[in-house]
């Protein structure tokens, strides 16, 4: 009965000490690096954006799948897909209820689109765990610099297999309120639509 009961302990012990180092690990700063990171050799993800302006707001969706993304229409602007093939870029648009494609080369000088812009927000040295607001906060003195814009605060809540960024930006003197999801990693499919060719 008393090894039972020595047996019984070690295993609470053990159990009582995995839960706190699982509990410390989710509060790892370290852990949005390894999401960026994840994220920068994921083959496909989903990414939406949702910004609010003085002006107005808007939602926008931007996927990849391999050598093809997807961008969502927004404002004034029509959804698009692309698919790089060897070194030509098929570019599909919406022109009235028809989509058309065309194709021009893929230059050396052109910027792969991707996961490459949202890696500067993914480093955990910026950040340090909230325990009243259950999330990772950005730190006082850390400056992120995202699309041209610098995030003032930023909270970050991190999935199985995905992410939740909402904060403020500064973009040319205003104060902009934006959030990111990123979704989807590895699992994300994009199906080109049906097109007419465009010479």
């Amino acid at each position: 009965m008393k090894k039972f009961l020595v047996a019984v302990m070690l295993v609470v012990v053990a159990g009582a000490g995995c839960f706190a180092l699982s509990a410390c690990n989710k509060r790892n700063p370290d852990q949005i690096t390894r999401f960026g990171e994840t994220l920068e050799e994921a083959e496909s993800f989903e990414v939406i954006c949702t910004m609010e302006t003085p002006i107005s707001g808007f939602r926008y969706t931007f996927k990849v799948d391999g050598d093809k993304t997807y961008e969502s229409g927004f404002m004034d602007s029509s959804p698009v897909y692309t698919e790089k093939i060897g070194s030509t870029i098929y570019t599909y648009t919406l022109r009235g209820d028809t989509w058309v494609k065309t194709s021009a080369p893929v230059f050396a000088t052109d910027e792969e689109e991707g996961a490459e812009e949202y890696l500067p927000i993914f480093d955990g040295s910026n950040f340090v765990y909230s325990k009243e607001e259950k999330a990772f906060v950005l730190k006082e003195d850390a400056a992120i610099l995202w699309s041209g814009m610098e995030f003032v605060t930023l909270e970050i809540v991190l999935g199985k297999n995905s992410c939740d960024l909402s904060g403020k930006v500064m973009s040319e003197g205003m104060l902009l309120d934006v959030e990111l999801e990123f979704k989807n990693l590895n699992t994300t499919e994009i199906v080109l639509p049906e097109a007419v060719e465009w010479y």
